[in-house]
């Protein structure tokens, strides 16, 4: 008998970082990955209480995502405080191919927006995620047509192999899980 995935959202935390510094006080060992940087501020956050390697291309968004949020949005400089040798440059599709993923992965923080994006990250790292991962999604829910983004990447992903979790909890647009 199939065993049916929860879907909820799990407890509520009330801001935008609550939820990550929930989960980074839950203390998962091993490496973490972010997939989105950005200005670096929740890559500084996570470097505060485990190591942590960085994903962006700081060119925006390839695609348009919803209104207000068209291709380019969120392009940046790469943030000069962050360490270079802890970034990979680049589109998700051209740094992760021939990335040397790290043994343990203890967190991992999407921050991709995109469906193409998520489900990009999700097809290489989905092999590497082990029982005990955490994994916070940054725009899982709370907004018109986040089913369309990383949401529908992740049930996509999760109903192809198969993979169990458990809720940790959610904040606004926030959702995170720890993979069981």
């Amino acid at each position: 008998m199939a065993v049916a995935q929860d879907y909820s959202f799990g407890p509520f935390v009330d801001e935008h970082y609550a939820l990550l510094c929930y989960v980074l006080a839950l203390r998962p060992g091993g490496t973490a990955l972010e997939f989105g940087v950005g200005s670096g501020g929740s890559m500084r956050l996570i470097a505060k209480h485990m190591p942590v390697i960085g994903f962006d291309s700081f060119e925006g968004l390839p695609e348009d995502w919803r209104e207000g949020f068209d291709a380019g949005h969120f392009a940046c400089a790469v943030p000069a405080d962050i360490d270079a040798e802890n970034l990979r440059v680049g589109l998700f599709a051209d740094t992760l191919p021939a990335f040397e993923w790290p043994k343990s992965i203890g967190l991992v923080h999407i921050d991709c927006d995109l469906y193409s994006s998520t489900a990009t990250v999700l097809k290489y790292l989905g092999p590497h995620l082990r029982r005990g991962c955490y994994v916070v999604f940054d725009e899982f829910h709370g907004f018109d047509g986040a089913e369309h983004h990383e949401q529908r990447a992740w049930r996509e992903f999760a109903a192809d192999t198969g993979i169990h979790w458990s809720v940790v909890g959610h904040s606004e647009q926030q959702w995170g899980i720890r993979i069981a």
